[in-house]
């Protein structure tokens, strides 16, 4: 920008040119909100101002678990196309870490746990295509699990005493992956949705720049110097080649193998396997009760699903919930605990719909302050989501257990939902001369910026 252009009219434009048409008043006067807050915030930092881009994420991939132990395998991927608000100084473009990561062959990937030691450790070669060609898994907390697959081969060992198994599949009959086909994850960085990024901020000590994916709570950071990303979701990432012997498939020795690639001597799974199977029966059931109403029955079928797969997020969830229904909000509340604490161990964050959900029980039970410091964690992305439907997508999946069986909401049927959850959450409501969605959305934002506060909470 040069001296002689205001920031409005650079805005403006700039805003004007993205949308294809003149842009609304009440969407430029919030913006230009943003970009004075913003702009104040960081007007003292030496480094690029900072930016808002566009985002988006794809839903958990059914047919294989990323967090091996949420047991929803939540696929990370990400897409930007470049919205430059403002920039008085060279800004650091996220394209460029597109361009970055499609030189990368090697991706060496790990979790800490509380006490400092190596709780999950991923190896990942990348081919020419995009996608995954070799993986390496060995996690330690909170299941004990180790897999290693390569172009013919996936061996899962599962190393707990009472287990003590290996499972031989092909790659076409299960695979391994911790973020999937990473074609479409480059190709992703140019989607829809929306991040925050800090260029300022620290990460184990050095500067990085700091993104954050609203649509599934996501955050990572991101080296200034190579574009590539240092930390995403919880785990460290380098970039290195592996040592020798990295992916072979060796079985260890004493291990029951069961054998299940085309042509191999049948062999009976052993009781945890069946057990396995029988669980995701159960919770299938559960979900059929819970939408038809019957409460008490789901709640039996979701309580024997998660005894026998203790680490089904969404079976506690959807427990919860039902627990809720039945007015056991005790139980609903140990519930919904056990989803927020499973992902708190495992990614460091916590799912917002899960927080709320929680807080309404707690409300329920006359604990306010309880309901208030869960609210805290949720309202905010609530709040933006009204902005950037991506973020209301798992509060839509967690509010229907059939979600998947039909087609999903449309984005006005997103957006009022989550009107709905906020007027329910919170007790207001817009006044009757807010009739356009741009006005509702203006007064929770505002309405948020004036009661975070008595929430705990910083207004962002």
């Amino acid at each position: 920008m040069t001296t002689s252009e205001k920031p409005e009219t650079n805005m403006d434009a700039i805003l004007g040119h993205a949308m294809d048409k003149p842009v609304p008043v009440e969407v430029r006067e919030r913006m230009h909100r943003r970009l004075a807050d913003f702009r104040e915030r960081f007007e003292a930092e030496p480094a690029p101002a900072g930016f808002w881009t566009r985002l988006s994420a794809i839903p958990p991939r059914a047919k294989t678990v990323v967090f091996a132990a949420t047991a929803a395998g939540l696929a990370v991927a990400v897409g930007i196309a470049a919205l430059m608000i403002f920039s008085a100084r060279p800004a650091y473009a996220l394209s460029q870490t597109m361009q970055a990561l499609n030189q990368v062959r090697f991706m060496h990937i790990f979790r800490y746990s509380a006490d400092g030691s190596v709780a999950d450790e991923r190896w990942i070669e990348i081919g020419d295509n995009g996608h995954q060609l070799r993986y390496r898994q060995d996690t330690h907390a909170p299941l004990d699990f180790f897999a290693v697959q390569d172009e013919k081969t996936v061996l899962a060992y599962y190393r707990d005493k009472d287990k003590n198994t290996v499972v031989l599949t092909t790659p076409e009959q299960q695979e391994y992956e911790w973020i999937g086909d990473f074609g479409a994850f480059f190709k992703d960085f140019q989607g829809e949705g929306i991040v925050v990024i800090e260029p300022n901020a620290q990460f184990h000590g050095r500067r990085a720049h700091h993104v954050r994916w609203l649509k599934m709570n996501t955050e990572a950071y991101i080296d200034p110097e190579t574009k590539l990303p240092l930390s995403m979701e919880g785990f460290d990432i380098r970039y290195e080649e592996p040592p020798a012997g990295t992916f072979d498939i060796v079985v260890p020795k004493g291990a029951l193998v069961v054998d299940k690639r085309p042509g191999a001597p049948s062999t009976e799974e052993p009781a945890w396997m069946k057990d396995e199977k029988t669980a995701e029966v159960r919770f299938a059931e559960a979900r059929n009760a819970h939408v038809a109403g019957d409460y008490e029955k789901a709640e039996r079928l979701y309580e024997e699903s998660v005894k026998l797969q203790p680490l089904n997020n969404w079976g506690w969830f959807w427990l919860g919930c039902v627990q809720s229904k039945l007015t056991k909000y005790d139980q609903a509340i140990a519930s919904y605990t056990k989803v927020i604490e499973m992902f708190r161990e495992i990614t460091g964050s916590v799912p917002q719909y899960a927080c709320l959900a929680r807080a309404m029980a707690y409300r329920a039970e006359g604990k306010e302050t309880e309901a208030k410091r869960d609210l805290a964690l949720a309202l905010p992305l609530m709040v933006d989501a009204l902005y950037h439907l991506e973020g209301a997508q798992m509060f839509d999946y967690a509010d229907d257990p059939s979600y998947g069986r039909h087609p999903k909401p449309t984005p006005e049927e997103s957006r009022t939902r989550m009107y709905d959850r906020l007027r329910l959450a919170t007790g207001q409501a817009p006044t009757e001369a807010a009739v356009s969605d741009e006005q509702r959305n203006v007064f929770w934002e505002n309405w948020w910026k004036v009661h975070a506060a008595e929430y705990g909470a910083a207004a962002q």
